[in-house]
This record gives structure tokens, sequence and C-alpha cells, in this order.
């Protein structure tokens, strides 16, 4: 998918999944380029989700950003889902990133605990 001068950038990005048996693997490929040229970024990322059994599944996510200029973000996440019909599941999920760059590097994390309704 390329999408062309969106909020001042050109964007390309690949996605694909793929499921074997209860588990669902997918990847993403991004590159992002400033439309007057002044920045690029190249990520990827990798997920799974794998289903216990009808009511539970867990996730997780590991993904990178390197900004072209010493700047770089690791993102990770884990996670689990109580499904309780087809349209509600409850959710509680782990998230961290990681920056890493010339003048300042961090780590910031989070836990969400939430509640998905569809309809």
């Amino acid at each position: 998918i390329h999408n062309g001068d969106v909020d001042s950038q050109d964007t390309t990005r690949a996605v694909a999944d793929f499921t074997l048996g209860k588990t669902k693997l997918g990847g993403l490929l991004q590159e992002a380029d400033k439309t007057d040229g002044s920045a690029s970024e190249d990520s990827w990322l990798i997920n799974a989700t794998h289903d216990l059994n009808a009511n539970w599944r867990l996730k997780s996510q590991y993904g990178n950003t390197d900004y072209g200029n010493g700047r770089e973000d690791t993102q990770s996440a884990i996670g689990v889902d109580r499904i309780l019909n087809s349209d509600t599941k409850i959710f509680v999920n782990y998230i961290q990133i990681e920056r890493d760059g010339p003048q300042l590097s961090d780590k910031d994390s989070s836990f969400a605990v939430g509640l998905e309704l569809r309809f």
C-alpha cells in the first residue's frame, strides 16, 4: 500500500498475516519519507495471537522504528483477552516502548485493562 503526500509524508506499507491452527502470525514493513526530503523512517513489527480455547486468547507484538538520524524506538507488548461472546471481551495488556537516541534514551510502559463492546 502506498499513500502519497498524506500529512506531508509518502508512506509505503506491506502487511501480511496467516493462521496456523489456533495461532495467527502477522507482520508489517513500512517506509515513510517527508515529502520535503527532510526525514525518513523505516519500521517493522511482528505479532502473534494464540487461542487457548474459545474463551481465552494470548497476544504479543514486537516492533522497531529507525528514524535514520541515530534515533530508534522499540516497542513490545503482551496481553490476554477473555472472550465473553462474539461482541464482548475483557482485555489486559502490558506495553513497553524504549527510545534510544544521541541526546535522549528513555523507557515508558503502560498497563491497560478494558472492556470491548462491538455493536
